[in-house]
């Protein structure tokens, strides 16, 4: 069935652009073993999220070098889309807890589906919002591939929340490992621009 979605999914991107109506279809189940290990996993097949269960767990998109390990570790994944990286990451470090940022509501239902037993076993946990500089209501776009909804000056309202609050409130020491894909607002997290200048 992945296969005959995958051809499906692949059509479709070279002949139209993103929908919002296709990114919000009923996703199908598929089994995937990775790392000796059997997970069930939800993918709209029009939303582009076929392409990035190969490019994530294939072609292996987020290599990690050898030395990095740690045991109960935390995890930080801003712009989670549909929990695809966060699986990734959880078969590799089975024991860390992850902490998945999205703020699309079109994305969280399915994400939940994919993270539904880790967040039955408090190793992942939702938080439905935008990461940005400050804490904020915010216009979403979500007209674009599902990985791509982006804040715009028209759209969906939704919720940013700064860095500093969301490791206030999830009570967090450290972050080991931070993956950031948040459509070009990573600028305004880790970095003060101001004329021109990071400073």
């Amino acid at each position: 069935m992945l296969i005959v979605n995958s051809e499906k999914c692949h059509r479709y991107q070279k002949k139209y652009t993103a929908t919002a109506f296709k990114n919000q279809a009923t996703p199908a189940q598929y089994d995937i073993f990775y790392n000796h290990q059997k997970s069930e996993i939800f993918l709209r097949t029009y939303a582009g999220e076929i392409r990035m269960l190969y490019e994530i767990f294939l072609a292996e998109m987020y290599p990690l070098p050898g030395a990095v390990s740690f045991s109960n570790g935390v995890i930080v994944e801003a712009g989670a889309n549909a929990g695809i990286t966060a699986l990734y990451f959880s078969s590799i470090f089975p024991t860390a807890t992850i902490f998945c940022i999205e703020p699309a509501a079109m994305n969280i239902s399915v994400l939940k589906m994919n993270l539904a037993s880790a967040i039955s076993s408090g190793k992942a946990h939702i938080i439905e919002a935008a990461l940005y500089k400050k804490d904020q209501d915010v216009y979403l776009n979500n007209s674009g591939w599902a990985y791509n909804a982006s804040m715009n000056e028209a759209g969906e309202i939704g919720t940013a929340i700064a860095m500093n609050t969301f490791v206030e409130k999830n009570t967090l020491e450290k972050i080991d490992l931070l993956k950031a894909g948040i459509e070009g607002a990573e600028n305004f997290i880790f970095f003060h621009i101001r004329k021109g200048h990071r400073k």
